[in-house]
């Protein structure tokens, strides 16, 4: 079970480097469209930060009780 938890929590670490690399590229995209003062489309990019950051939330969250869950089992409770 640890084993599986653990392939779990490293999963979701790639996860959560990947959103983090979206979210570096959709705010140097959002500083590039107000730059050209296209304001609609930096909202745009803008909603889609927020989204991803919500997912990112929820990933960390997840992650966040897998290592719990390791620990417990490594304790064996």
């Amino acid at each position: 079970m640890k084993e599986k938890i653990e392939k779990e929590i490293r999963e979701k670490k790639k996860d959560i480097k990947e959103l983090i690399k979206e979210i570096k590229k959709d705010l140097g995209n959002i500083e590039r469209a107000l730059k050209k003062e296209e304001f609609q489309d930096a909202g745009d990019i803008m909603m889609d930060v927020i989204l991803e950051v919500t997912w990112l939330n929820e990933e960390l969250e997840v992650v966040k009780v897998l290592q719990e869950l390791s620990e417990k089992e490594h304790a064996g409770v």
